[in-house]
C-alpha cells in the first residue's frame, strides 16, 4: 500500500492526485506493462565516507529539508527549500513524478554526521534518462546545498565527490553536469576541484553548465542492451 502523504498545501495535494490517478489510467490501459508502480533507477542509500551518511529523500523525512533551510539567507538555497508550500511541490514532484520517469529521474539524500546523524545538507542526482543518443545516455545532472552552520568544513567537496563516485555503479552513467548560477563563486570553485569543466553559459547568461566525463572511455550501447536493462524497471 502506498503512503498517503500528509500535505497542507492545496496545489501539493492536486499534484499528488493527478499523477496517481495518471498511474491507474496507464496501469488500466497497459496491466500487462505496467505491473505496479516501481522506480525506473535504483534509487538507494549511499554508502558512508569518512564524516558522513546519506538517507534517501522520501515521505517519511521531507519534512527535514524544512528544519535545515527555512531561515537560510543564501540566496543559493532553493526557495522550494524554505517554505512548506513550496517544499511539499517540490516533494510530491520528486516523489510521484521523477521517481518513476524513464527521462526525468530524479532523487536527493540528505547528507548527515555519521557520528551523531545531524543534518548537514541534500545531494541531488535528476535529469537521469533511458534514452540513446550515439550508444550513450544523456548526461545526467547533479547538485547539493549545505546548511548554513556546516559551509566551508569540507561537507560539500566529500559528498558531492562521493556521489560522483557511485554515479557509474549505481546508475550506470558516466557523464554528468551542473549548473550554478553565475555568481556562486563557492560552487565554481568546488566544480573545478571536482575536475569539471566549464562548457557554456546558460539561461540568458544567469547560469553556467559544467561538465565532467567520469571514466576515460565510456562503454557504448545498442538500442536492444538499453531495452534489456531497462526492462526489469518496468
Amino acid at each position: 500500500m502506498e503512503t498517503i502523504p500528509n500535505l497542507t498545501s492545496p496545489r501539493a495535494i492536486e499534484q499528488l492526485t493527478f499523477w496517481r490517478d495518471t498511474h491507474e489510467k496507464q496501469f488500466k490501459c497497459f496491466p500487462k506493462m505496467t505491473p505496479a508502480r516501481k522506480p525506473r533507477f535504483e534509487y538507494q542509500n549511499l554508502p558512508d565516507t569518512e564524516r558522513l551518511c546519506y538517507e534517501l529523500f522520501n515521505w517519511d523525512n521531507f519534512h527535514q529539508m524544512l528544519d535545515l533551510f527555512q531561515n537560510d539567507p543564501n540566496p543559493f538555497v532553493s526557495d522550494e527549500f524554505k517554505s512548506l508550500n513550496q517544499l511539499e511541490v517540490y516533494t510530491v514532484a520528486q516523489l510521484e513524478y521523477s521517481r518513476y520517469s524513464f527521462k526525468r529521474g530524479a532523487c536527493d539524500w540528505f547528507i548527515k554526521l555519521k557520528t551523531t546523524h545531524e543534518l548537514v545538507g541534500v545531494l541531488h542526482i535528476y535529469d537521469l534518462n533511458w534514452e540513446l543518443y550515439d550508444g550513450k545516455h544523456p548526461a545526467c545532472m547533479v547538485g547539493y546545498a549545505i546548511g548554513e552552520e556546516f559551509r566551508k568544513q569540507g561537507y560539500a567537496y566529500e559528498a558531492t565527490k562521493h556521489l560522483l563516485n557511485q554515479i557509474p555503479i549505481i546508475f550506470k552513467r558516466y557523464e554528468v553536469m551542473a549548473e550554478p548560477k553565475i555568481d556562486n563563486e563557492a560552487s565554481y570553485n568546488l566544480l573545478k576541484k571536482l575536475g569539471f569543466k566549464e562548457k557554456r553559459k546558460f539561461r540568458d547568461d544567469k547560469s553556467t553548465l559544467f561538465y565532467k566525463k567520469m571514466v576515460n572511455k565510456i562503454p557504448l550501447k545498442t538500442c536492444e542492451q538499453v531495452i534489456e536493462e531497462e526492462a526489469k524497471y518496468r
